[in-house]
């Protein structure tokens, strides 16, 4: 969880935490990593075979490079409804200084609604 400051809009926040996110596997261990988003477009340009030429270009350029560079990694697009846990933990970044992990166990904040999931 974590907080950018001067983000010029929505698309730039998802763009940032795609990149953020991007980032996060290299502290983990090897093996394949999946990372799940709700914003489509962003994910979309990321992925995309053409040069992107949108305000935001060098953060998708950014990010296109970092995927290529991981080995055993898959984006997929989730729908907003099946991603409340992301919701809640981005609630829960504006309130800290700087950036938390958790690799045990989550917050409390979301208890229940990975309960609910796994229902």
């Amino acid at each position: 969880a974590c907080k950018f400051s001067y983000v010029s809009s929505p698309e730039h926040a998802e763009a940032l935490t795609f990149h953020k996110a991007l980032c996060f596997p290299q502290e983990l261990d090897p093996g394949p990593k999946l990372i799940e988003g709700d914003a489509q477009g962003v994910i979309r340009t990321v992925q995309a075979e053409h040069e992107d030429r949108s305000p935001l270009s060098f953060l998708f350029s950014d990010c296109g490079l970092l995927l290529s560079q991981l080995e055993d990694m898959s984006i997929h697009f989730i729908s907003r409804e099946a991603n409340w846990v992301a919701h809640r933990l981005a609630r829960l970044a504006v309130t800290f200084p700087e950036t938390s992990s958790w690799y045990q166990d989550p917050p409390v904040v979301v208890y229940d609604v990975l309960v609910e999931d796994n229902l």
